[in-house]
């Protein structure tokens, strides 16, 4: 017998009313099938890893194209501000949409945090981005040698300082760093597309291979990204910005809050959330659907969830507007107590059922 969970009994959002459950969950001390947890790996990552990661190649590869066109006369219109500016969003959101994946290509060659170099407490960004806007005012600096400079200034939160704080030097640093950001998402494309190379590795692992031997640990591992999806949102989106009161919230901590869609990218990071746990044949959902005491958890994950979402976009983009009033501040703080819920669906009882034992997420120990 799996522990017994008691989950919160919180208003879930508008249109739900309070209630509590108590949800005895029971596993039989079996192991899922390991064909059953194959299955389901591949078909994850055939619908929801790769296709994902082809959205951000293309959209970065977009980004990259409108940000060279729009500089050709190194200068940038009000029209071609907003179009680079539209083209900034969607290889953001694109971003997303994969941002809590912390394993196979995208951990390779410092991948994820060149993408986006955030939480930068020490604002290293802005430090590393005007000294390159210095050295680089007489001799332009290519992709090549930009990918050997700090990682702070090689991603999206280096493009979302050029598109704001350094708009009038907009055209000498952005359409290399917007290069970059299409190579960095096209090499790690290419790697999970390469049948041979670790898509092999983690749809198909075997005894000799080193990252992963065994279906189990691959479906650990996308377990485990959803838990530190969900752990991510709510101690480094929410709790870190909002503060203990509506008087101590600071925006600047925020994802995003230049470009005004931080709440918009969260809305995107649970949309994920829903897809990876929802995707598959198997899913994560089906196995505790097929568990009969644990239907109760799979309608607690998924109320939870699509609550959160739609309470996000409620709010709007915009995390400013959202931390104006009391009223909204309230709906941000509705929107934690949802993600604590959905943790705890699936951080123990999903991982139990699934009989994947103790799991770890990249966010532990940090």
């Amino acid at each position: 017998m799996l522990k017994q969970s008691l989950y919160r009994s919180i208003l879930l959002g508008p249109l739900f009313v309070l209630g509590s459950l108590s949800l005895p969950v029971s596993a039989q001390g079996q192991e899922a099938d390991s064909a059953a947890l194959s299955a389901l790996t591949k078909s994850v990552t055939e619908q929801v890893v790769v296709p994902s990661y082809k959205t951000l190649s293309e959209e970065s590869s977009a980004l990259s194209e409108m940000t060279a066109g729009a500089c050709r006369d190194n200068d940038l219109n009000a029209e071609e501000y907003s179009d680079v500016f539209q083209g900034f969003r969607k290889t953001m959101q694109a971003w997303q949409t994969v941002q809590h994946f912390r394993f196979g290509p995208i951990s390779e060659d410092n991948r994820h945090h060149r993408m986006q170099f955030w939480p930068d407490k020490k604002n290293l960004t802005a430090r590393h981005l005007s000294k390159l806007i210095r050295e680089t005012a007489e001799r332009p600096v290519t992709s090549a040698e930009l990918a050997q400079k700090s990682i702070a200034v090689q991603g999206l939160s280096a493009y979302e300082r050029m598109l704001t704080d350094e708009r009038k030097n907009f055209c000498q640093l952005a359409p290399v760093i917007a290069e970059n950001i299409e190579v960095i998402a096209f090499q790690t494309l290419s790697e999970w597309q390469n049948p041979r190379g670790f898509s092999r590795i983690f749809t198909a692992p075997t005894e000799q291979d080193l990252a992963y031997r065994s279906s189990r640990e691959t479906a650990r591992e996308l377990h485990s990204s959803l838990v530190a999806l969900l752990q991510f949102v709510d101690d480094i989106k929410l709790k870190s910005v909002m503060g203990k009161t509506q008087k101590k919230a600071r925006l600047k901590r925020a994802e995003s809050w230049r470009s005004e869609q931080s709440l918009l990218n969260m809305k995107s990071n649970l949309e994920a959330a829903l897809a990876l746990y929802e995707a598959g044949s198997p899913s994560m959902q089906s196995f505790l659907r097929d568990e009969e005491t644990a239907e109760s958890i799979d309608r607690i994950a998924v109320t939870a969830l699509k609550n959160s979402i739609a309470l996000l976009e409620e709010l709007g983009p915009s995390y400013q507007a959202a931390l104006e009033t009391e009223e909204n501040y309230q709906k941000l703080q509705l929107v934690r107590e949802n993600l604590l819920n959905a943790r705890d669906a699936v951080e123990t009882d999903l991982l139990n059922i699934m009989g994947l034992g103790i799991g770890f997420n990249a966010l532990d120990g940090d």
